[in-house]
């Protein structure tokens, strides 16, 4: 299932913490401003943490 791990984020980059070891993720992107919230990015390649 997909899960907010940041809101107010200001910048075009932003460090996910606390995922576990080992696993593989994908993340996607969307923006809210005054005309609302986004279509979500494409889906990230997988992403595997140390």
């Amino acid at each position: 299932t997909w899960q907010t791990v940041a809101d107010f984020v200001k910048l075009e980059k932003h460090t996910v913490t606390g995922l576990s070891p080992n696993t593989i993720y994908l993340f996607i992107v969307r923006a809210v401003n005054a005309y609302g919230l986004s279509d979500p990015s494409p889906i990230s390649e997988p992403v595997r943490t140390q």
